[in-house]
């Protein structure tokens, strides 16, 4: 796209509210917060956090590096989370999160 931006109008919508806690999360419960920059696609592997609102803060707890688990034994992908150790649990300003998510460049398209 032109613009720089390059998920789908409905796509980055949807990625949007799952980040402010209005849609339901991606599986296992957490929010994917970095998909693949090629393809957008959850299953490629992604960066996410479990994404909990606590009084005034939105908190990112427990981020980690997912993927889907293709090679489980009992035929259930299901998904593994490698807990990316280096990254604390961030606390942000509900009112300022949210107005950084719904604020954000959109794609024209």
């Amino acid at each position: 796209m032109s613009d720089g931006l390059w998920l789908a109008p409905e796509v980055d919508e949807r990625s949007a509210q799952r980040l402010l806690l209005a849609d339901p999360p991606d599986p296992d419960g957490r929010v994917a917060i970095y998909v693949c920059p090629e393809c957008a696609d959850i299953y490629c592997g992604a960066i996410t956090a479990v994404i909990e609102k606590e009084g005034e803060k939105t908190v990112w707890r427990d981020v980690a590096h997912s993927n889907p688990n293709w090679w489980a034994e009992d035929g259930i992908a299901g998904w593994l989370h490698e807990r990316a150790a280096s990254i604390a649990d961030l606390e942000l300003h509900t009112a300022q999160y949210s107005a950084a998510i719904e604020n954000r460049p959109r794609t024209n398209s």
